[in-house]
């Protein structure tokens, strides 16, 4: 039996922050430090909770720029990245299943350009990457059932969008307001699809 670790010391000019597997919070006071963070990493390991970062300082909001999220099993916390504007890329390891990519996980991340979503996603919540308007490429794995509403709104910048034949249900405004999205392919459905 491994105990919980805390984070409790990070020198102020750290770049590259990797986050241990057994860490599920940081502190406000932390956060208030790392104005120069860049990079968070979620290590590989066998679990990750991918926790809201504090985000009590512009300074840190303005240059974190990657998220890489490698544990073999994953939750994206609600609102996790919110608000983070200066985000551009977020990576999974080859073997990260998440089931599910929560509520306003990516909201507002305004230079977030393209995210491959693992293939373990069964649903994009509500408002997962409203407002990320400089994404061009989602790419939505086999296994999606779900889009929820808003789920994209707002994505002005997206281009393309190929909705995999497991999706079940595409939700009120999941895509509205994608004024650039000329080219929606959806896979043939054997069950039907739903729009609500």
């Amino acid at each position: 039996n491994r105990p919980l670790l805390n984070l409790l010391f990070i020198p102020n000019n750290l770049q590259i922050l990797k986050i241990h597997e057994d860490c599920f919070s940081m502190s406000k006071s932390i956060a208030q430090r790392i104005s120069n963070l860049t990079t968070i990493e979620y290590m590989n390991g066998l679990t990750n909770y991918v926790f809201t970062i504090p985000c009590c300082s512009n300074q840190l909001s303005k240059n974190l720029k990657n998220i890489k999220i490698m544990g073999d099993y994953s939750y994206i916390q609600e609102g996790a990245f919110s608000r983070f504007k200066s985000i551009e890329k977020v990576e999974f390891g080859l073997q990260t299943n998440i089931s599910i990519i929560q509520k306003n996980a990516f909201l507002e991340c305004e230079k977030l350009q393209q995210i491959s979503i693992p293939s373990s996603c069964i649903s994009i919540e509500e408002g997962a990457f409203k407002n990320c308007i400089s994404l061009v490429s989602v790419h939505l794995p086999s296994n999606l059932k779900y889009i929820r509403k808003e789920s994209f709104f707002n994505c002005s910048s997206l281009e393309s969008i190929e909705i995999p034949s497991t999706v079940l249900i595409i939700c009120e405004g999941a895509f509205m307001n994608c004024t650039k999205l000329y080219n929606v392919e959806i896979l043939a459905h054997e069950k039907g699809l739903e729009l609500i």
